[in-house]
């Protein structure tokens, strides 16, 4: 066996203890006057050996340890590859102190692997009886399983060079932690032809092997890591060498500046490329953490934006933002000019002062507000958030107003950022509002109504204003309106802020205090209004409590959010959890969507799942989903080939992606989960349908309940199965008028098609609406498919043959024409309904009628005549 034999100071004294049985094995038992037992195994051993330590911690007077060193007296395979490990071993007073081999507690016997010094914690005894002592062993051949772990662990070179000290992900995060060392980390792939390439270079570079002790080094082909969305940098691809900080942050301005391949700008083709950024890396690192002023001078005492926004809380000071480049000349001509300004330098001192240059500047919308040109200059509250009001007013800026050519007018906006006491602003809502209601402010109401898809309430204040303290104070005490305002998202804004915002809620004045409805994406619905306001030229303004709650209720029925965003509203379209939850229980497979807002080829893709009829037919046998913007899944499963969009995957019912059911058109080849064209969506579909057939479409589902009976709705066409599922009864429009006529009861009659989407949209809505619901009892129900009876159909005509149209029938079947949708936006259809709150308008307005309403004299004549011929039948 082979034989460790390694001197260090007298921190360490390391001799050997031989165990005889199946052969000669030694074991290096170290004796400790420090507690610190990383530098003595890690660094010295290890080093020397280049080799994982098994460390062997017990007590000569345990009986499970005696057990535990007779076992391994007495295993061959245990012998065998302990040559492949430096093996210590301390016992009793020799026991280390340090906490890091603690683990999960103190106990022997306890068997820990090392590398480089680091604390293998994932390699533990899988046939451990209890968790709570996972590093606790019984037998050798249970040591010998976590030793072949550690080995498949411990190749960690993968052949990029044997002469480097290298990690795997999470030893080298924490080592790197732990020695404040910059990670250098190669990301590869075994298929990689270009890596293999690589790898003798980079074993073999005395350039790199000059620098890798400042290092910390790691190379993986970790699908969680490599495609993790935060290294992707400029894309996936390999080899890809990137560098990271103690806390595993990109250094995002460090590639390799000498590459051909500009597209690809963290790939290197040799060692010295590779050294020339480790040198770039290491000069830098101090130079990252100082303060720059990047020439608009020092006197100003520049601070990092994050360290500038708790500043800015803490010091209850604003922030003045200067967003530039280094290459822009305009950015290179302001800054002289703000260097030497005596008033800026002055008014400085009230003021937590930023400036970002090229890649320092946020990711976040507050900064583009009007475009992404440069330079910039922000003015930010304590609290973090753009001030959009300041601005540069200069004619010449009309199109990019946070845009500076002179100080004149820094000035002046820092001189009105001061004003507007930026500085000491309160969390949205704190100020007479109260806290029962998360408030926010719009800039990042916006963001969350959009990310949310939630209807935005938007109220505009005064804080002098005696109205709008009476309007804060229904807000502040009615539980009922904090409990309906968790349905949207709730923005409030002063008198400034308010004028900044422009002319868009100016709709019948400037007065305060005004409420106003958006949907997600900024819509301003000026429909939604207080109809019975005492103030008949101040329509947004609400008073009481009933009548906020009122508009809030009538927003969420108009606002009418679904999660089709684009792609159908006719298709059941279900939230990614849910999807996920369903399948599990009808073994349905999932088709989602991935998708951006901002996306044209997403955009252009949403028409031809809309107006598909065959993609709506086949959505029957999936779980369907689509999700935008941060909703994206980031499990590595949906990166296969990268993080392009529109990509489309398919799920089976446990919620693995199937790779194998993609785009076959070779076009698409690079982008496999892409789609472009109807066509390539419904060929994939048919393949998943056929894949995955024993989940799809449960025979269970396409059955309901009613009054006790079971109705098979397999043969019913889409809109009539539809209305059976949602618990409605509907009758043919001949059965109607004879129950009609013996009820009294008016007819609601809908006119639809089976291929058409907004026909299934009218049906499902109307089936979810309980007030709906209600006011049916009142009604006859009557359905017709005017692709099935046509005939029928045309028959009943007042503006045109389109579909759905709902018309409402006396019992004589005359349809009241004067009932329509009177709050349409298609003059030309008016008995198109498309929201819940016309069709209960319209019902309740039918009602009304039936009050006083008389059949004519034809139809009683007719009547009467028709009961004397059956009294004389009878006679």
């Amino acid at each position: 066996m082979a034989t460790v034999s390694v001197s260090d100071s007298n921190r360490t004294r390391i001799h050997h203890q031989k165990i005889s049985g199946a052969g000669e094995l030694e074991i290096a038992t170290l004796s400790l006057d420090e507690p610190e037992l990383e530098n003595d195994i890690g660094s010295n051993v290890e080093k020397i050996e280049k080799k994982l330590v098994l460390f062997y911690m017990h007590k000569e007077a345990c009986k499970p340890c005696k057990k535990l060193s007779d076992s391994l007296e007495s295993s061959k395979e245990f012998v065998e590859l302990s040559s492949k490990f430096v093996l210590a071993s301390a016992v009793d007073t020799e026991l280390p102190k340090d906490k890091k081999y603690d683990l999960d507690g103190k106990y022997v016997p306890k068997i820990v692997f090392l590398n480089n010094g680091v604390v293998l914690s994932d390699i533990v005894n899988e046939d451990a009886k209890s968790n709570k002592a996972k590093y606790f062993y019984k037998k050798a051949e249970h040591v010998v399983k976590s030793m072949n772990k550690a080995l498949e662990k411990g190749e960690l070179h993968n052949g990029f060079g044997t002469d480097y000290v290298w990690y795997d992900w999470e030893s080298g995060l924490k080592a790197s932690k732990e020695h404040s060392k910059p990670i250098l980390a190669v990301f590869h792939q075994d298929w990689c032809s270009a890596c293999q390439r690589l790898k003798p270079k980079f074993a073999e570079s005395e350039e790199i092997k000059q620098l890798a002790g400042e290092f910390i080094m790691i190379n993986t082909d970790s699908e969680e890591v490599v495609k993790a969305e935060k290294y992707k940098a400029d894309g996936e691809y390999y080899p890809k060498v990137i560098f990271l900080d103690e806390e595993g942050e990109h250094y995002k301005g460090e590639w390799n500046h000498g590459t051909k391949h500009p597209h690809v700008l963290h790939y290197y083709d040799s060692g010295v490329e590779i050294a020339a950024s480790m040198s770039r890396i290491l000069a830098n690192r101090s130079e990252l953490n100082k303060i720059e002023d990047h020439g608009f001078g020092k006197h100003l005492r520049f601070v990092k934006y994050e360290e500038g926004k708790k500043m800015a809380k803490e010091q209850g000071k604003p922030m003045m933002l200067i967003i530039h480049k280094s290459y822009c000349g305009a950015c290179q001509a302001l800054k002289p000019k703000v260097r030497s300004d005596p008033e800026i330098a002055e008014l400085s001192t009230h003021f937590i002062m930023v400036n970002c240059n090229d890649d320092e500047e946020p990711n976040e919308d507050q900064f583009d507000l009007d475009g992404a040109y440069i330079p910039r200059i922000f003015f930010l509250d304590n609290l973090g958030k753009v001030e959009p009001s300041i601005f540069n007013d200069d004619k010449e800026y009309i199109k990019a107003k946070y845009a500076y050519g002179s100080t004149a007018g820094i000035v002046k906006s820092m001189r009105r950022a001061l004003e507007m006491n930026l500085g000491k602003r309160e969390q949205p809502g704190k100020k007479g509002f109260g806290t029962n209601i998360n408030w926010m402010g719009y800039e990042e109401g916006l963001i969350q109504a959009k990310k949310m898809h939630k209807a935005i309430m938007l109220v505009m204040y005064n804080d002098y204003c005696e109205f709008s303290s009476f309007m804060m104070k229904q807000f502040r005490e009615s539980n009922e309106i904090a409990e309906v305002a968790k349905k949207f998202v709730m923005i409030n804004v002063g008198e400034e802020e308010g004028k900044a915002l422009g002319e868009k809620f100016d709709v019948d004045g400037t007065y305060t205090p005004r409420i106003f409805f958006m949907d997600p994406d900024q819509n301003l619905r000026t429909d939604i209004n207080n109809t019975d306001s005492p103030y008949k030229l101040t329509l947004f303004y609400y008073g009481k409590t009933e009548d906020i709650l009122n508009a809030m209720n009538l927003a969420l029925e108009k606002i009418n959010l679904t999660l089709g965003r684009g792609f159908g509203e006719y298709i059941e379209w279900k939230r990614f959890e849910n999807a996920l939850e369903h399948s599990k229980e009808s073994k349905m497979p999932i088709m989602l969507i991935i998708h951006k807002s901002w996306c044209g080829a997403c955009s252009a893709l949403k028409p031809k799942i809309a107006n598909s009829r065959p993609i709506w037919k086949l959505s029957y046998y999936f779980n369907m989903v689509n999700v935008e913007d941060e909703e994206e899944p980031l499990d590595n499963q949906f990166f296969i080939d990268g993080g392009y969009y529109p990509r489309i995957f398919f799920l089976d019912y446990t919620g693995k992606v199937h790779h194998d059911l993609h785009n076959r058109d070779p076009a698409f080849l690079k982008y496999k989960f892409s789609y472009q064209e109807e066509e390539q969506i419904i060929n994939s579909m048919r393949f998943a349908i056929a894949k995955l057939s024993t989940y799809a479409l449960p025979t269970e589902d396409q059955k309901v309940i009613t009054e006790g009976s079971s109705i098979d709705t397999t043969n019913l066409t889409m809109g009539k199965r539809i209305l059976v599922e949602g618990g409605l009864t509907s009758v043919t429009i001949d059965e109607a008028l004879e129950m009609s006529k013996k009820t009294k009861k008016p007819i609601m009659f809908i006119i639809h098609r089976t291929t058409c989407p907004s026909c299934k949209a009218v049906l499902k809505m109307i089936t979810r609406d309980e007030e709906f619901k209600g006011k049916l009892e009142h009604f006859i129900l009557a359905d017709i498919e005017d692709d099935i009876d046509d005939v029928k159909a045309d028959s009943y005509d007042v503006d045109g043959g389109y579909v759905p149209r709902i018309y409402f029938l006396d019992p004589q079947g005359k349809i009241f024409k004067d009932i329509w949708n009177l709050g349409t936006n298609y003059m030309d259809n008016k008995f198109y309904y498309y929201e819940m709150i016309s069709i209960n308008r319209a019902m309740d307005k039918t009602l009304k009628k039936m009050e006083t309403w008389e059949p004519s004299l034809e139809e009683a004549g007719s009547q009467a005549t028709k009961n004397q011929n059956e009294k004389k039948d009878e006679l």
